[in-house]
């Protein structure tokens, strides 16, 4: 299955992806790694602001760290100029959640970026992963990430299933420049 099959069938819809507000790029692609800057807990309504275990239920912000996801699977689109098939894995998150100070379950609430991943893109989607808690957040947001992910795009030969990508600036354009991830 297709990976915008599992967006349907899981009723996602990307988001237009969130703009720089500061001085950094929403992402950089060095090789063949793709590094996403931070995904908040945004959405059209507002999103899940608040700090776990004080005014934040880990259910809540199981969902914050889901919406994070999709605004991560957002950004990795428009990255890959909106072929997640590129994805050959997803390398590591970072999670960074607001919590109270006696609030311990800080890896349950990233789980619910971390289920989403291997939803949409299956094993591909299991990666390695930090989760951290602290007690304040810009915009009083629950939970950040910060993915890197491993990307390419189909061997039509079928010889090694992926090749990887690195950008070329050529006047300001990015292009993507083949070249094997394996050798057998």
């Amino acid at each position: 299955m297709s990976v915008a099959d599992r967006l349907k069938d899981l009723g996602i819809s990307l988001p237009e992806p969130a703009k720089a507000v500061a001085n950094y790029v929403p992402f950089v692609q060095s090789g063949n790694l793709l590094h996403i800057s931070g995904q908040l807990s945004n959405d059209a309504s507002g999103g899940v602001k608040g700090t776990v275990g004080a005014d934040v239920s880990p259910e809540r912000a199981q969902e914050a760290a889901r919406m994070c996801g999709v605004n991560l699977l957002a950004q990795m689109s428009a990255a890959l100029d909106g072929d997640l098939e590129r994805v050959v894995r997803v390398v590591k998150l970072g999670g960074f959640v607001q919590a109270a100070g006696d609030f311990e379950a800080i890896p349950a609430v990233i789980n619910g970026c971390s289920d989403l991943m291997v939803e949409v893109f299956g094993d591909k989607g299991r990666h390695a992963r930090s989760a951290v808690g602290f007690i304040a957040c810009r915009w009083d947001l629950p939970s950040r990430l910060m993915p890197s992910s491993r990307c390419g795009e189909p061997d039509p030969s079928g010889s090694c299933g992926r090749f990887g990508h690195r950008s070329v600036g050529l006047g300001g354009l990015r292009r993507p420049v083949r070249r094997p991830l394996c050798q057998l």
